[in-house]
């Protein structure tokens, strides 16, 4: 899973503390065993406990309140009892195992520790023919395991019939890349997507969908705002979208306020050439709009990880190659009759952050 980085996003080692790979808000389990989860690679992407869709970064941000099984004793909060935990545990074992993997997978929960705000981090393992494939921490409340979005545990899960990743070819090529603004392997693989893109915007239809704010209200708003410079200036997007990783991103990412992401995003819009003010005004006439819509494309699509690329239509998850010529081919592939400009070779840099949000 590691990734060699690129000399172009060195001022990146300051914030390690904000990488995918931490521990803290970890995406991805760490594997353990050899032993393939799946033989037919497209069911992983319906295993979305095994190739990363846990967000316990949300934990860390505040982003859930919910009501958990503490329970309040005149004005004093009361910890889970054991037999709750238990139950706690039983519940969810129950509802991965049923609603999230196959039956040859085995999803268990080792550990439960109680947190702030009635959240709980659950250690788990996921074994397949008596061996450990995955283990890693996802987190829940009492009826809620937080993921990508919220999944009620009291309600069954549809899961997306699987693709096998191929689609069917078109005139003109679609691709889409589905993100959350400040996701650090969304953001990151924005960068190489850009390259890609405004390389085949000419001949290929290409968009970013923004469609998760796990991060807060100054993810929400760079969300936005993306999405408003895709609609008023769609040719400007790509230098904005190649120049957000390098300046808007590493400042902001730590900061995470409002008004970095404001000031800092103008800063980058002047400097690509693109009216801020009239930006900002559609962001406040038609943002939540904007966003509403991006958020109904990915439920519609069953997408929740960041990155994730589709290409006519068809869901390539988290799994592609992430560097502009895998994303520039994966495009090209779309094409019933490939473009000239397909034969040439973009970077094979790889991004700077791994995994997914």
């Amino acid at each position: 899973m590691t990734k060699k980085k690129t000399n172009a996003h060195k001022t990146h080692q300051a914030h390690k503390t904000h990488r995918v790979s931490e521990k803290k808000g970890e995406h991805v389990s760490d594997k353990v065993s050899t032993v393939p989860i799946m033989e037919n690679v497209a069911l992983i992407a319906i295993v979305f406990l095994v190739v990363g869709l846990i967000v316990g970064a949300l934990i860390s941000y505040g982003a859930f309140t919910m009501n958990g099984p503490e329970s309040i004793e005149q004005g004093i909060k009361v910890a889970a009892s054991a037999a709750e935990i238990d139950a706690l545990k039983l519940k969810v074992e129950d509802y991965v195992n049923t609603n999230m993997l196959p039956a040859e997978v085995n999803f268990a929960v080792t550990d439960v520790n109680e947190g702030d705000n009635g959240i709980f981090e659950l250690g788990y393992t996921i074994t397949q023919e008596g061996e450990v494939v995955e283990q890693g921490v996802i987190y829940s409340t009492e009826n809620k395991i937080i993921l990508g979005a919220v999944v009620d545990l009291e309600e069954d899960l549809t899961v997306p019939e699987p693709t096998d990743g191929e689609f069917s070819k078109q005139e003109v090529s679609q691709a889409e890349l589905y993100i959350w603004g400040y996701c650090p392997a969304g953001a990151s693989t924005l960068d190489t997507y850009a390259e890609a893109a405004a390389y085949l915007k000419d001949v290929a239809d290409v968009k970013v969908v923004l469609f998760h704010d796990g991060h807060g209200a100054f993810e929400t708003q760079q969300n936005k705002i993306q999405a408003a410079i895709q609609q008023l200036e769609p040719e400007k997007y790509w230098d904005y979208a190649r120049d957000f990783y390098e300046d808007v991103y590493p400042v902001c990412s730590v900061e995470g306020t409002v008004e970095c992401d404001l000031e800092e995003s103008t800063k980058l819009m002047e400097k690509v050439g693109i009216d801020a003010d009239a930006v900002m005004a559609l962001v406040e006439s038609d943002g939540d709009a904007l966003f509403a819509t991006d958020r109904a494309k990915a439920t519609a699509l069953g997408i929740s990880s960041s990155p994730s690329l589709v290409v006519n239509g068809v869901s390539f998850g988290s799994s592609f190659d992430r560097t502009a010529e895998g994303i520039k081919t994966l495009i090209c592939n779309g094409f019933l009759e490939a473009p000239e400009i397909c034969q040439d070779v973009l970077s094979n840099a790889q991004t700077a952050a791994t995994g997914s949000c």
